[in-house]
């Protein structure tokens, strides 16, 4: 995998299907899906501590 620059090079095929697997049916939005809780969790369990997580899209957000 390269990732250099999102904007040198395409994708990695299974980066792709992941996104793909998630795009399939309705969700709900700003950290009520699933996919949400369950980085909180991995992160929670990373750091072991019961951390409140926000997820943000960018380093200026944060």
């Amino acid at each position: 995998m390269e990732f250099a620059s999102d904007n040198t090079a395409g994708v990695h095929p299974a980066i792709m299907a992941a996104l793909a697997r998630a795009n399939e049916g309705p969700a709900p939005s700003y950290g009520a899906d699933p996919w949400s809780a369950r980085a909180a969790q991995a992160l929670r369990e990373v750091f072991e501590t019961e951390a409140r997580v926000f997820l943000v899209a960018t380093g200026t957000a944060a």
